[in-house]
Parts: C-alpha cells; structure tokens; sequence
C-alpha cells in the first residue's frame, strides 16, 4: 500500500478505496464501513518468448486448428502433416 501511495499519491489510493467498498454496499452483501486488503508480492524472473518458443507455440495452434478442421467434416485443399515431433526435437 505504501508503494502504492508514492507511485500514484495518496488522493488515488483514497478514490480506489471508497470505489472498492461502495459496489458491495449498494448491493447490500456488506454495510463496508472499513476495507482491509492483505496482498503478497514475489519476486520472479521473466521469462521472455525465443523465435524458436514462438515457433513451436505457432506449429501447436496451427495444428490444433487444423484437427478441429477436420473433425468438423471440412475438406482440406491440400494434405496436412502434423510437424510438432520434428519442430519439439528442433526446439530442445
């Protein structure tokens, strides 16, 4: 909250407050007179997409679609071959 606070001032904090307590009170499942929020922050590495993660992400979906595609009775203008073993050893 005190991160909050410094980031955006202390007026947001207080019209985020009154914003979160006052839908609960006009439906009535809290009369809401104090809020109190317990929040927990981890520190984690990111872990950015690679061409070759992105590729293989691609391959997956396409294949996927393809399948719905053919499960729907649609016929294919060309034959398909699922690549995904190929692409997953490219990849590792």
């Amino acid at each position: 909250m005190i991160k909050l606070t410094k980031r955006c001032g202390p007026g947001v904090v207080e019209e985020l407050n009154k914003a979160l307590v006052q839908e609960p009170r006009e439906k009535k499942i809290t009369r809401g007179r104090k809020l109190q929020v317990d929040t927990t922050v981890v520190e984690a590495n990111i872990h950015h997409p690679t061409d070759s993660g992105l590729l293989v992400d691609g391959v997956r979906v396409i294949t996927r679609t393809i399948k719905k595609i053919r499960e729907a009775g649609i016929p294919l203008a060309e034959a398909f071959h699922n690549r995904q073993r190929s692409i997953k050893k490219t990849y590792l």
